[in-house]
């Protein structure tokens, strides 16, 4: 007798059985919805058909293959290389806690992220059922998260004057030779939330995003990311409740970071400096202005980076939960250290 046969058999004595306290939860509609699944799972145990042993990689599917031949480039099905991928998986060091082998996940959740697929898509070009497709997304991306400190940091003492040195080449004028930093916001475009709620997430132009807002050195690479906030929340409230902000982490002392217009210009508690507010007055201002403008730029020009390499995701809407979102987001930034171990852009070049 089969496992499943005695467990059927099981389950019908336990429903005859009286006098049973926990019998009072199971009712006739809840038993034979029971019996009818154990005797499904009977037949396909009865039958000759060998079973195939659950999460076993399947080598004959085509994106298997491409990851398993070190000729290929995997990088038109999962946007990163072989290398990076061998990185990203030394980085998270996932340990095997059920049937699913980590790689399997890491490819499941790459090949979702370079597609912008639906779970369904996924898991048909991967023949793994949906719900865990959906688990390892999630698994993977809570993992990276957690990570992301490898990979986004803020410059050490020492770095500084390097950091400045680059920001004086952009704006091509030594008086910003203190300056450590870009930063700007960057609205992702969400599925509208349902209920009321969705009007939070509607910003100016007229469609639903959460705010994503981020640090750039003067090579394009992310230093700090702070998202989460809905789309019509100013990018100014944004910043002030940003853990960069309140704990005022960057700037050091003496250093400055610029911004854009739409932010204060302030010295505490971290040391701001926006654009003079046309009409302008001199020329003076208009000089300032025009240097400023080269060395924020780089921010814009990291953003766009992450869009390009991740159209598929910020291109359009994100169908997932909007507590999800933020994670998805963060998921994209360590990327672009994975690939560009070097990172440097000077006007649009990647280096």
């Amino acid at each position: 007798m089969t496992p499943f046969i005695m467990t059927a058999t099981a389950l019908e004595m336990f429903y005859n059985r009286k006098h049973t306290e926990t019998r009072r939860g199971v009712t006739e509609r809840t038993f034979g919805i029971l019996k009818m699944r154990f005797s499904l799972f009977d037949r396909r145990a009865a039958s000759s058909t060998p079973s195939v042993r659950y999460a076993m990689i399947n080598t004959a599917l085509h994106l298997m293959t491409i990851y398993l031949d070190p000729q290929e480039d995997p990088k038109r099905d999962f946007h990163l290389s072989h290398d990076a991928i061998n990185m990203l998986m030394a980085l998270l060091d996932i340990k095997k806690s059920h049937g699913w082998e980590p790689d399997l996940e890491v490819l499941l959740f790459l090949y979702w992220l370079a597609h912008g697929a639906s779970y369904s898509v996924v898991s048909r070009a991967f023949g793994a059922p949906k719900t865990s497709v959906f688990r390892a997304v999630h698994k993977v991306a809570g993992k990276i998260v957690e990570k992301r400190s490898h990979c986004i940091t803020l410059p050490k003492p020492h770095e500084l004057e390097a950091t400045g040195a680059g920001f004086d080449a952009l704006a091509q004028n030594e008086a910003f030779e203190t300056c450590v930093g870009a930063i700007d916001g960057c609205h992702i475009r969400i599925k509208a939330p349902a209920g009321p709620a969705s009007i939070d997430y509607t910003k100016r132009k007229l469609f639903h995003s959460i705010q994503l807002q981020a640090v750039c050195d003067s090579g394009g690479r992310f230093l700090d990311t702070f998202t989460g906030y809905p789309g019509s929340v100013h990018d100014t409230r944004v910043l002030k409740n940003s853990p960069l902000y309140i704990n005022q982490l960057y700037p050091p002392a003496g250093c400055f970071i610029v911004v854009d217009g739409g932010y204060p210009c302030s010295e505490q508690p971290i040391c701001l400096m926006t654009p003079y507010r046309e009409p302008l007055q001199s020329r003076v201002q208009e000089r300032y202005n025009a240097c400023h403008s080269r060395a924020r730029s780089i921010i814009e020009r990291s953003f766009g980076m992450m869009k390009t390499r991740w159209r598929s995701i910020f291109f359009k809407a994100l169908e997932v939960d909007t507590n999800f979102v933020p994670s998805v987001i963060t998921c994209c930034l360590p990327f672009l250290i994975l690939i560009f171990p070097s990172l440097r852009i000077v006007y649009g070049i990647v280096s």
